[in-house]
């Protein structure tokens, strides 16, 4: 695997290739016979499949309990972030503690309204280019995981087929440290076999992008995250011309 410094240097050759590409990013790159990354490490909800809407009206629909909600610009950083923080940021709304049976019928409520709402998802809830690229790294044998908070992100990927791009996902029954902590891409790195640097994360959130930096690894920002990135675009589309780039 290439060190750090000579990655940068095959950094900075793509870059005088003058490849015209119109996403804002502050690196160009590729993978395959020349790997800049040797791994990809993907969040799940909002970065394969379209799932985050169904996050925020579950939460909308669990909190209604205490006349409480979250605008789509409140959630945004609180994505990834875990339920227990979550709550804790409701009871700031609410000016008060909830008892530990609110809490829990706080969290049984927004799991089954998520439940309930993404069995309406179908191929169209797929973030656009994900599995494209997925087929890509599958087909240059560039090793792929999942580390997410979300609770049915195995379920999901083997609904939609796409279990078999991944090494092994990581959720939270490997009961990590929420993101931002980066104890999920770390762990997701070591089980890999690369190091950190060598890893290459593609996240939604603001707390997913804090922990990919934490972990010395560069990110792809889908969506619209802000965080730390090396390359910030609405989806996959335009991202594996770049990747296959030589």
């Amino acid at each position: 695997m290439k060190s750090r410094a000579e990655r940068e240097v095959a950094l900075d050759k793509l870059l005088r290739f003058g490849y015209d590409n119109p996403m804002q990013q502050t690196h160009r790159f590729s993978l395959g016979t020349n790997a800049v990354y040797g791994a990809v490490i993907f969040d799940f909800d909002g970065v394969i499949l379209d799932t985050e809407r169904y996050h925020l009206a579950a939460w909308n629909a669990a909190a209604a309990r205490f006349s409480l909600s979250f605008s789509e610009e409140e959630y945004l950083p609180l994505k990834s972030t875990g339920r227990p923080y979550i709550a804790s940021v409701l009871e700031k709304k609410a000016g008060r503690k909830f008892s530990e049976s609110e809490r829990r019928t706080l969290f049984e409520e927004k799991q089954a309204y998520f439940e309930e709402g993404i069995k309406s998802l179908g191929e169209g809830d797929l973030i656009a280019g994900a599995v494209d690229f997925l087929r890509f790294l599958q087909r240059e044998n560039i090793p792929a995981a999942v580390a997410s908070s979300g609770t049915l992100c195995t379920v999901l990927a083997k609904r939609f087929g796409l279990d078999g791009y991944f090494s092994f996902i990581l959720g939270p029954r490997d009961d990590l440290a929420k993101k931002p902590a980066p104890d999920c891409f770390l762990a997701a790195a070591k089980r890999l076999g690369f190091a950190p640097a060598d890893c290459l994360v593609a996240e939604d959130s603001e707390a997913g992008l804090a922990a990919a930096h934490a972990a010395g690894m560069d990110a792809i920002a889908i969506g619209k995250a802000r965080g730390d990135c090396v390359l910030r675009t609405p989806d996959f589309t335009k991202v594996l011309p770049l990747f296959c780039r030589k």
